[in-house]
């Protein structure tokens, strides 16, 4: 094999790991993508907290994956419509939460627009908030729609003895001021990093390199 085609081959091999290399690089990133509400939401006045809250569960995508998804921290923020590159997922453990999405997270997505999206963001609040089965009253409560409130009341009441229902949580690691989310499955899949691709790039492309060079040299024998 001429000098040439070594070096010919040795830069289709180098080009190859460049190109994955910088495809390792544009999806090196979580990406969490906030749409907007999954079933409507409605506002509340709540209690340790200024002003009014909106209510409802929310749709979007993480890594590309659909999901809903609902608050489980009431505190900080984050805004719809947008593309947020600092969530990590994990899974989520609470015996409650799990529970309540067993029995009602089919509700809270299909049921009437708005009270039932409302009420199923309003147990959330107060599973995690409270240690009580309703949200009228205790350390946490809201006040607004009483359709709302009496069915989050009735949802808290009357959970499942047990669950190994799954949730996964989406928490910021960037940003302390973004908003936690709680989403119902498994751990969501996490952007592999971003020197994983280059190196198998490098195997593959020292791979076919060899493979070239055995059947070069044995047309010669």
């Amino acid at each position: 094999m001429s000098v040439t085609r070594i070096l010919r081959r040795a830069g289709m091999a180098a080009a190859t790991c460049v190109a994955l290399s910088a495809a390792s690089t544009a999806f090196a990133t979580n990406t969490l993508v906030t749409i907007g509400y999954a079933n409507g939401s409605e506002n509340f006045t709540v209690s340790n907290h200024s002003g009014q809250v909106s209510a409802g569960g929310f749709s979007g995508t993480y890594n590309g994956v659909p999901i809903d998804f609902w608050c489980i921290d009431l505190f900080h923020t984050f805004n719809l419509g947008s593309t947020y590159t600092d969530y990590v997922a994990a899974p989520y453990s609470n015996t409650r939460l799990s529970e309540l999405f067993q029995a009602d997270l089919g509700s809270a997505l299909t049921g009437p627009v708005n009270v039932n999206s409302a009420a199923f963001q309003l147990a959330i609040w107060n599973i995690i908030y409270d240690n009580d089965n309703s949200v009228s009253s205790g350390t946490w409560s809201a006040t607004g729609d009483s359709n709302a409130i009496t069915l989050a009341n009735m949802w808290l009441g009357s959970l499942p003895a047990s669950s190994n229902f799954l949730l996964t949580s989406l928490t910021s690691t960037a940003d302390p001021q973004h908003q936690g989310f709680v989403t119902p499955g498994g751990p969501l899949g996490q952007v592999p990093e971003p020197s994983s691709i280059p190196l198998l790039g490098v195997g593959l492309a020292a791979m076919l390199f060899a493979i070239r060079n055995r059947k070069s040299f044995g047309s010669k024998a």
